[in-house]
């Protein structure tokens, strides 16, 4: 008797606990879960080509970047591996910026925040990244902050709006962050423009809200259905309209008028 020669079993992740699960273990299924609040008045998060552009050397999406286990190696049937599903990578100095105009007008000051660092988060290659507003074109740059030495982590800049000076508007921000000074690989990746009614110097960046094509700013958390992939632990049966069962009504027991009762 013959057998069928064993395979290797590929390694994913749930997407509610996050445990590294065997993915032949996994099922999608409808999940309840709740949207934090936030704001990103930005319309993309992450890198797209049109919302947010870079001028340095494009690698693709080969970093592990925040969302590490969402990349993967990929072997082609002449052995060369390719890294895919990271967060944008890019080669050499050059600036990550945003090209669609935002209206912070309305606020006292703004939070702006990246994840940035060095490809892999390579720790020999850590960078330094300067952060700040500039126009349309990615000119007239105003610096805001400068990260030294940045091994991958979320770095920001707060400032009062009343504080953005000509030839640049409130009407219509852009933003950039500056990468490539010391590492020759790096990458921005959840870029997000907060607008808050308080000082810049009381104001720090809040929950990460992800955008892909508008603006979001949820002033309270919400609740909402989505479909997922998850492990046997963290399945959890949703409920259709049409196959709830009742709202309790609170009741109470009567009390038993008999006192003898059946063994």
């Amino acid at each position: 008797m013959t057998h069928p020669t064993p395979t290797g079993r590929q390694l994913d992740h749930c997407d509610v606990c996050n445990d590294e699960v065997h993915r032949h273990k996994l099922v999608r299924t409808q999940v309840a879960y709740e949207l934090p609040a936030g704001m990103n008045l930005l319309t993309q998060s992450s890198y797209d080509g049109t919302v947010l552009v870079c001028d340095a050397s494009d690698l693709g999406t080969i970093s592990l970047g925040p969302v590490s286990h969402e990349c993967r190696f990929q072997v082609d049937d002449d052995d060369n591996m390719t890294e895919v599903g990271g967060s944008q990578t890019w080669s050499g100095a050059g600036d990550f910026r945003s090209t669609v105009a935002v209206d912070v007008s309305a606020y006292t000051s703004i939070v702006v925040s990246a994840q940035a660092g060095p490809y892999q988060q390579d720790t020999a290659g850590v960078d330094t990244f300067i952060m700040g507003l500039c126009d349309s074109s990615g000119a007239n740059k105003s610096s805001q902050r400068t990260w030294p030495l940045v091994p991958g982590m979320r770095i920001w800049f707060a400032m009062d709006v009343a504080d953005i000076a000509s030839p640049l508007s409130s009407s219509g921000i852009y933003v950039y962050v500056t990468g490539g000074g010391n590492a020759t690989k790096w990458f921005v990746d959840e870029l997000q423009i907060e607008g808050c009614t308080s000082a810049a110097s009381t104001v720090k960046p809040g929950t990460f809200i992800k955008t892909t094509g508008s603006a979001v700013n949820r002033t309270t958390p919400t609740a909402t259905k989505t479909v997922a992939k998850v492990c046997p632990d963290c399945f959890e049966k949703i409920w259709r309209t049409s196959q709830e069962r009742g709202i309790p009504k609170g009741l109470v027991e009567p009390p038993i008028n008999v006192l003898i009762q059946e063994e």
